[in-house]
């Protein structure tokens, strides 16, 4: 029997601290804890006061709930990610990083030399030429990585892994959606300030 991996998925966006502690064995996900707090509204645009609020919510969530997870998979949305579909032709990993990143800087605020990116290719579509293919994509600044990175390690969490909302909406909802093959679907988060 495998081992269960268990993990923390964490949602720091806006003005609330969300928590889930997960655990994953032979294929099955189970929550086995989560928590949920509000840091005080005011701070929502006041830095370091937020993150500092941030840190102590954290901490105390682990704390009441009686968390012991300590690696830790945070959501991005909203302005600090930017997703987006791109038609390229099939090239080596490191090639198509750097193509899609450098497809990308015409969108973002940052420069191309600070984004972050990660893409995945889709199944092969009929809106795509045969001679290339679909990836999906994602890019933020590499300076929200380092401050996430940094505000984690202060809550005595290790940052393993970066998603993004629709990527965590298109996995929760698979076994809903993957049954309606002949149907358009769509997923719709409404947060505070954003939807996705």
């Amino acid at each position: 029997m495998a081992k269960a991996k268990t993990i923390l998925g964490i949602d720091l966006r806006v003005n609330s601290v969300k928590i889930v502690e997960i655990e994953s064995q032979n294929g099955t996900v189970i929550i086995t804890n989560w928590g949920l707090t509000e840091i005080p509204n005011d701070l929502i645009d006041k830095h370091p006061e937020k993150e500092e609020a941030q840190i102590d919510a954290l901490q105390k969530l682990l704390k009441s709930r009686q968390i012991k997870t300590t690696n830790a998979a945070v959501v991005l949305g909203g302005a600090d990610v930017s997703v987006k579909l791109f038609t390229l032709a099939e090239a080596p990993r490191e090639e198509l990083l750097e193509g899609i990143r450098w497809k990308f800087a015409e969108e973002v605020s940052y420069p191309a030399e600070e984004a972050l990116v990660e893409y995945y290719p889709l199944s092969r579509s009929t809106a795509a030429p045969k001679d290339k293919k679909e990836y999906l994509a994602a890019s933020i600044n590499k300076h929200i990585y380092e401050e996430m990175d940094a505000l984690l390690r202060r809550a005595g969490l290790n940052l393993v892994a970066l998603t993004i909302l629709p990527d965590a909406l298109q996995k929760v909802f698979t076994p809903i959606v993957k049954p309606e093959v002949d149907k358009v679907l769509a997923l719709l988060y409404m947060g505070k300030r954003t939807t996705n």
